[in-house]
């Protein structure tokens, strides 16, 4: 039986909070590795970041196809997915402004992958664990560089490592949205997506934690 999740469901179904803050947590975690922490500019790229992949990759995503089965009108699902896209890119020229306009290559990058990724442009060619691995590496050094212009080794593993997890999470995703999305009882599927949220719970714990360390240390 097809799953219709109107009204305010389905807005916050869309928002696919446990893996949008998984995403989150690792901006946390790359900012929370460098010399120093400005916590203005971790705060808008937290903002940014949730505009661009919590709001209108998702958003952007389920006018293909409806993937998460919302009753949600296409007008609308176009009209928040290209608002939160053009807002989130507001948010990285003002980022520019005080960090240099180098940053904007990778907002450039961030918007471009999104899209690509989210409305399978260029056949699909985007649509796959290899792009999303790329554009949270991409989302993890911005961030780094940010707040301190000068990338070290740390810095760079860590978005190494952000791009490993997001493209071992995306598999994990894949192999479990049956159950998560739909319900259904695959022991399989249940599983995989129980191990996924668990997963998720770590990260954010861990850069809960990393973020309180730094800010109050």
């Amino acid at each position: 039986m097809e799953i219709r999740r109107p009204g305010i469901r389905g807005y916050f179904t869309l928002l696919h909070l446990p893996t949008t803050t998984a995403i989150l947590s690792l901006i946390v975690v790359a900012s929370c590795t460098t010399r120093s922490v400005h916590v203005d500019r971790l705060v808008l790229v937290l903002v940014e970041t949730f505009l661009l992949v919590g709001v209108a990759g998702n958003y952007l995503d389920e006018t293909k196809g409806r993937p998460w089965k919302t009753s949600i009108p296409d007008p609308v699902l176009w009209g928040v997915g290209v608002g939160a896209l053009a807002a989130s890119s507001i948010i990285g020229l003002y980022l520019s402004l005080q960090v240099g306009w180098w940053f904007m290559v990778f907002v450039a990058a961030w918007g471009f992958l999104t899209a690509s990724y989210s409305l399978e442009l260029f056949q699909g060619s985007f649509h796959n664990t290899v792009a999303l691995s790329v554009l949270v590496a991409l989302a993890s050094l911005g961030a780094s560089l940010v707040q301190d212009p000068r990338p070290t080794l740390l810095v760079l593993v860590v978005a190494l490592l952000s791009a490993v997890i997001a493209g071992y999470g995306r598999e994990h995703y894949e192999e479990g949205k049956a159950a998560g999305r739909d319900g259904m009882p695959l022991p399989f599927a249940r599983r995989v997506w129980r191990w996924l949220m668990f997963e998720i719970i770590v990260i954010d714990s861990i850069a809960a934690i990393m973020l309180i360390v730094t800010v109050f240390a």
